[in-house]
C-alpha cells in the first residue's frame, strides 16, 4: 500500500482523535464505571446557550446557572458525577471552581472563548487532544465541548465558517472539573 499525504493527514487526524477518547475511557475506569455527565451554562451567553444546545443534543442534560452559582454547584456535585463541563462568565466560573474544590474535584481544563474560537489550557498532558479538538473547532467550539462531555467517542464537530463566526459576543470561560485521583 503506497502512503500518500492524503493517508498520513488522515491517519494522524484518527490518531489524535483516540488518545481523548482513551484518556476519557480510562477516566471512566477510575471513577467505576459510567461517567454521569454534567453540562452548567449560563443562558445570558450566546456561546452558553449553545453549549447547552449541542449537548442535549447529543444526548446530555443542562443546568442553567440562574442566581448563585455557588448554590447550584453543590447541588450538582452532592451526586459525585466523574465531571463537571460548563460555560459562565468569569465570576461563576471561579464560584463553581472553588465549590468543586471541597468536594474533591480539580479542574483539568479551561477555556477562554469568543465569536471566532478560543483558547485552552491545562496543566496535564492528558488533556491536550481534548484542548486541540476544542480549539480546532474555531467557531463551534462550544458545541465541540460539549459533545466530548457528554461522550467523547462522539464525532468531533466540523469548524465553522467565517460566516458562522461573524458577529460580537461576551468573553466566555469554559471549564472542565474533574474528581481528584
Amino acid at each position: 500500500m503506497k502512503l500518500t499525504r492524503r493517508k498520513a493527514i488522515a491517519g494522524g487526524l484518527s490518531a489524535g482523535l483516540a488518545v481523548p477518547l482513551f484518556a476519557a475511557l480510562a477516566f471512566r475506569d477510575r471513577q467505576g464505571g459510567a461517567v454521569e455527565e454534567r453540562l452548567v451554562f449560563d443562558p445570558q451567553l450566546t456561546s452558553g446557550r449553545r453549549f447547552a444546545s449541542a449537548g442535549e443534543r447529543a444526548g446530555g442534560t443542562a443546568r442553567a446557572i440562574e442566581g448563585d452559582a455557588t448554590r447550584l454547584a453543590v447541588e450538582m456535585l452532592g451526586s459525585r458525577p466523574g465531571l463537571l463541563a460548563g460555560i459562565s462568565e468569569w465570576p461563576a466560573a471561579l464560584a463553581i471552581t472553588e465549590a468543586a474544590a471541597t468536594f474533591g474535584y480539580r479542574p483539568a481544563m479551561t477555556l477562554r472563548g469568543g465569536d471566532a474560537g478560543c483558547s485552552a489550557f491545562t496543566e496535564n498532558s492528558q488533556w491536550l487532544d481534548l484542548s486541540h479538538i476544542v480549539v480546532g473547532a474555531q467557531g463551534n467550539w462550544a458545541e465541540a465541548f460539549a459533545r466530548w462531555a457528554v461522550d467523547p467517542a462522539l464525532e468531533p464537530v466540523a469548524p465553522a465558517t467565517t460566516a458562522a463566526i461573524l458577529g460580537r459576543q461576551a468573553i466566555a470561560s469554559g471549564w472542565l472539573l474533574i474528581k481528584a485521583d
